[in-house]
């Protein structure tokens, strides 16, 4: 349940409100190839996040193997990976439908005798696994990027705490400000269950520029998580020597569960494998995302038509992207357009956590910054505006400046118009009342003449 309270301050210098709220779920918001972009418009209704990477292993007509090192996605994107992670059966992007002699072209053939041909098998099998979690996609074409460690007649261990995937390039953000930013990926793995066989252990890192920053809270083993399903590809013998490949491999999408919000404009991501045994940690990606998932501001006065010297409330709401994680440390710097200034009694007031407004009365600028805590839509923060003289005030993404974290709100206008002179006849007992209706040509407020009788006494 959430809870709200609100805080009127009328302080000179500074208001803060801060409030508590329960965690109310977290909707994952990612799907593949989803570039839906939040805008302004429809506060307090979240849109998707806007996917800024996507890499799907499918930027090639090869029917070869590729090596990591070897393979450009469709953004020109290059990839590295730790060389424990780039032989002995693994970093190769291939499919299941890859043909049985293509094994000669694999660096699965780099060890001892012609087991290694199960290897083989079993990374297209992974493949085709991955395949099978969106609708739409053929499961036997579908390429990812694949590891077994398997040489043969040789035990080997990659290592752990090792770089298994890691973007070489970064993505340019290109909105001139810090952004929060969410990920998904899906993950197969197989030999989960044989005994005396270990599971990976997966962590992804943003790289912030050239800081790598943790993602995910918690290791990802896709063999005991919880949402990740089991499924049985068709079997595979290239050449008998083994044996079928068989058996159910577990596979699923992993969605971020923190937002983190970038110290730069230009970002990628990297997957540690922390488990060091290579007595199984056999395991499979595709679809990796990153997504910008910064809330957007939409502003919006009330009255939007006042008498000059009145009071407008200018109120800004922040509203969170579908995926409804914690957007904390969020602010910006609202320039007010020349002559509407901060009224004298602000009345400054938030329903966002750590809400706060800096500004004086009578100034023309005011800092604001914010939280949206998890499970939270939308919350808005709001202060008093005045005129003393009449027009029509815009203010819209143009007046924000040193914006982290939000998406840019569309145009607000506040109309104040101008006082009438005193008319009244006093003969005859009556006097002029004008009221601000609306826009005039002119692009101030059209004024409406009324007369009231006055009984005289």
């Amino acid at each position: 349940m959430k809870k709200h309270n609100m805080l009127k301050n009328t302080a000179r210098i500074f208001a803060v409100l801060s409030i508590p709220f329960m965690l109310i779920g977290v909707v994952a918001a990612l799907g593949k190839n989803n570039t839906v972009q939040a805008a302004p418009g429809n506060p307090g209704v979240p849109e998707a996040p806007s996917v800024i990477y996507n890499e799907d292993f499918e930027n090639s007509p090869s029917l070869s193997p590729i090596p990591l090192l070897s393979y450009t996605g469709d953004s020109t994107m290059t990839y590295t990976a730790n060389s424990a992670w780039r032989s002995n059966c693994n970093g190769e992007v291939l499919f299941f439908n890859m043909a049985d002699d293509q094994f000669a072209n694999t660096n699965c053939d780099d060890g001892n005798g012609t087991n290694l041909t199960g290897a083989y098998d079993a990374v297209r099998r992974l493949a085709y696994a991955l395949g099978t979690l969106h609708s739409g996609s053929s499961p036997s074409t579908n390429r990812a990027l694949t590891a077994y460690t398997d040489n043969g007649a040789l035990y080997v261990d990659p290592g752990d705490n090792l770089v298994q995937f890691e973007t070489v390039d970064r993505v340019n953000l290109g909105s001139g400000n810090r952004r929060f930013v969410i990920s998904n990926i899906d993950i197969a793995a197989i030999n989960c269950t044989n005994q005396g066989t270990a599971q990976g252990k997966l962590r992804f890192y943003l790289l912030d520029n050239t800081t790598p920053r943790q993602i995910n809270q918690t290791l990802i083993n896709i063999c005991t998580d919880s949402a990740a399903t089991s499924v049985t590809p068709p079997t595979l013998d290239s050449n008998g020597a083994l044996g079928p490949n068989t058996g159910s491999i577990r596979v699923g999408s992993v969605f971020t569960d923190r937002a983190l919000l970038s110290d730069t404009n230009l970002v990628g991501i990297r997957m540690i494998n922390e488990e060091e045994s290579g007595q199984g940690n056999d395991n499979a990606i595709d679809n990796i995302q990153l997504a910008d998932a910064s809330p957007k501001l939409d502003k919006a006065f009330s009255p939007e038509s006042v008498l000059v010297n009145e009071t407008s409330t200018m109120t800004f709401t922040v509203t969170n992207t579908t995926d409804l994680l914690a957007k904390e440390g969020w602010s910006f710097t609202d320039n007010l357009p020349e002559n509407l200034v901060i009224a004298q009694a602000p009345n400054f007031a938030t329903t966002c956590p750590n809400g706060a407004a800096v500004a004086q009365p009578g100034a023309i600028s005011v800092d604001y910054n914010g939280d949206l805590t998890a499970g939270m839509t939308s919350c808005t923060i709001s202060i008093d505006v005045t005129s003393s003289e009449a027009g029509t005030y815009t203010n819209g993404p143009a007046n924000l400046v040193n914006v982290v974290g939000l998406q840019l709100p569309a145009d607000a206008q506040v109309i104040f118009a101008p006082l009438a002179p005193d008319t009244g006849d006093k003969n005859s007992g009556s006097m002029a009342i004008y009221t601000a209706v609306g826009l005039s040509a002119l692009g101030i407020g059209s004024i409406v003449r009324r007369k009231l009788q006055i009984k005289k006494r």
